[in-house]
């Protein structure tokens, strides 16, 4: 997933789970998000919020 952003849209759209495919194992450490992944996803989602629909 290229950012944070990108992978809670994607995700969000999956209407099966046999819709997902894992390619890596699964870690707790790669789920938590760290203050500043949380920051960035703060400006992602603020980013977006701020831009104009088309």
């Amino acid at each position: 997933m290229p950012n944070v952003a990108f992978a809670y849209v994607a995700l969000s759209r999956v209407r099966q789970r046999e819709s997902l495919l894992l390619t890596q194992p699964l870690a707790i450490e790669k789920l938590t998000a760290t203050p500043e992944r949380l920051a960035i996803f703060e400006e992602e989602e603020e980013a977006r919020k701020n831009c104009p629909r088309q």
